[in-house]
């Protein structure tokens, strides 16, 4: 369980759907920002995409030396033993009906076959949740072949380089509050998530070319555009959880957990790209608190003024 485990970690923003309404964007070219403040040393926000490849490795040691030396680093989630055991228990069902019983047997089938290039039969899809199945397939098999043979993603190389340097680190938030939104979810709602990914699975290795690619192009307008083609608006309910709960919320929660560090100075903050720009955005939301922010372009970044 554990390599699924870090792999669901990784790709739950893949189910963010982008946000309404272009003139309502804010910060959409760039993913390091400089957040400065008359009372401490700078800091800096950083866009993450949750994957292993060598280009955005290139990107990460890029940016690290952009900001220079570091007192502290903060992730959305630390992932620590005890981090990913909580995430393998949110995932499967310990009591109660199987997969197969919540989503019935053409649908169960479906999964399945889906399931088959990352090794998961169906006897392990049977403990999972629908949800959990859903995010699952958001992600290439072969992205999670790679984490599973020892590849590191953004997350885990901004660990190790704390480790090594011995930088403080931190987590912005809990297991428990990043899946426990997914657990709140109807059973109608989780099985219209698993619909939607199972049908969006035979095409996942050209989306996630194109928003992989957006992102070494610093264009989270594109990175928007092409989560259009990924959306799981189906239904209203859906759309306000993704749009509400797990991006704008989760923006004010961090924004609030992140102030300690900002305060202390010389932190980098390290979240999901998507939580960056938009009205509701990490970035608008510290402007909203006084911060000064502005873009920094580093060495091996797209050109900004393209």
């Amino acid at each position: 369980m554990r390599r699924f485990t870090l792999f669901f970690l990784a790709f739950v923003w893949l189910w963010a759907p982008p946000a309404a309404g272009e003139q309502a964007r804010a910060y959409t070219n760039g993913l390091l920002w400089r957040i400065e403040s008359p009372s401490a040393p700078p800091s800096y926000v950083f866009g993450t995409i949750h994957v292993s490849d060598e280009r955005v490795e290139t990107i990460i040691q890029d940016m690290l030396e952009a900001v220079g030396p570091l007192d502290s680093i903060s992730l959305e989630i630390v992932q620590t033993p005890a981090n990913m055991t909580a995430a393998a228990q949110h995932m499967v069902s310990q009591n109660g009906p199987t997969l197969s019983q919540r989503v019935g047997p053409n649908l169960f089938a479906q999964t399945v076959a889906a399931a088959a290039p990352y090794g998961m039969t169906a006897e392990i899809l049977e403990h999972f949740k629908p949800w959990a199945a859903a995010v699952t397939l958001s992600m290439p098999a072969s992205q999670l072949r790679a984490q599973a043979a020892g590849d590191l993603t953004s997350e885990r190389l901004l660990e190790s380089y704390a480790a090594v340097r011995q930088i403080a680190l931190y987590g912005i938030e809990t297991i428990d509050e990043q899946l426990g939104l997914f657990d709140g979810l109807a059973e109608a709602e989780q099985i219209g998530m698993l619909q939607v990914s199972v049908r969006q699975n035979r095409v996942i290795d050209d989306i996630f070319a194109r928003l992989v690619n957006a992102y070494l192009a610093q264009d989270l307008t594109e990175f928007h555009r092409v989560m259009e083609d990924f959306s799981v608006g189906e239904t209203a309910d859906l759309q306000e959880f993704f749009e509400r709960k797990l991006i704008a919320d989760r923006n004010h929660r961090m924004v609030e957990r992140i102030q300690p560090r900002l305060a202390e100075g010389r932190a980098l903050i390290a979240v999901g790209a998507l939580h960056l720009p938009d009205k509701e955005g990490i970035l608008r939301l510290l402007e909203r608190r006084g911060y000064t922010i502005v873009r920094m372009p580093t060495l091996g970044f797209a050109d900004p003024a393209r």
